[in-house]
């Protein structure tokens, strides 16, 4: 059996359009898992820091996850600079 369906094509259009928008509107990111904090760092001098210690743990920030040897290197680098760890 076939269902045939004669739907204007600007109709099918817009029901492409809805799905695909909902498989976007759905997309998860990962939230945040924890966060810095100094009370000597200004914001310039904490942006340069965490960017040298993800490089010198040879990861990107967005690959950065807790529990792996790379944040734990990150984290020590960090620390090692004065800033205290905060945990979500």
């Amino acid at each position: 059996m076939t269902l045939k369906m004669n739907l204007p094509k600007s109709v099918w259009t817009a029901l492409v359009m809805a799905t695909s928008l909902t498989g976007c509107a759905s997309y998860h990111t990962d939230s945040p898992t924890h966060s810095w904090s100094s009370d000597q760092a200004t914001i310039s001098e904490y942006r340069l820091d965490n960017y040298d210690c993800i490089s010198d743990a040879k990861t990107e920030e967005q690959e950065l996850k807790q529990n792996t040897a790379q944040f734990q290197e990150y984290a020590n680098c960090m620390k090692k600079r004065g800033y205290a760890l905060r945990t979500y």
